[in-house]
């Protein structure tokens, strides 16, 4: 079996066929994990936003006197459970890194005198203050290092 001139445009027409499909291939994973990407900058831009969130009003409310105790302290429990509720939901590559911030986040910005209706406002160089924003950053370098 030998080749004749008139089949070299069909073999010519074979490899680029060949050559296209692969390249169809290539782009189509790329955008597919472009997408991926994506969504996970998404995911980790949303967290952050909720985690800036639970800083002003646990800021908010502990340096503030206990004014509408109930209804800030119920913003601040309801932005945590949202959180924690992300977190514990998040795919494996975010859950694993970022739930062992959850209860010490938790406990730094809920513990002690929280929802008392004897607790007073605190300096913001008050231990409390500190160790709550301290766990808030805390969780912000890993929530960024997710991001990377």
């Amino acid at each position: 079996m030998s080749l004749g001139k008139g089949d070299i445009p069909a073999w010519l027409a074979l490899a680029l066929a060949i050559g296209t499909f692969c390249r169809q291939i290539y782009s189509e994973r790329k955008q597919k994990f472009e997408i991926s990407r994506s969504n996970d900058l998404a995911f980790v831009e949303n967290l952050s936003g909720k985690l800036d969130e639970i800083e002003r009003q646990a800021f908010f409310y502990w340096t503030t006197p206990p004014n509408n105790d109930a209804y800030y302290g119920l913003l601040l429990s309801s932005a945590i459970k949202s959180f924690s509720y992300l977190i514990y939901n998040a795919p494996s590559k975010f859950k694993k890194p970022l739930s062992p911030h959850v209860m010490p986040l938790r406990m730094a910005i809920t513990g002690g005198q929280f929802r008392d209706a004897n607790r007073t406002a605190l300096n913001s160089d008050h231990l409390r203050v500190k160790s709550m924003v301290l766990e808030i950053d805390r969780t912000r370098r890993t929530l960024l290092d997710c991001k990377n």
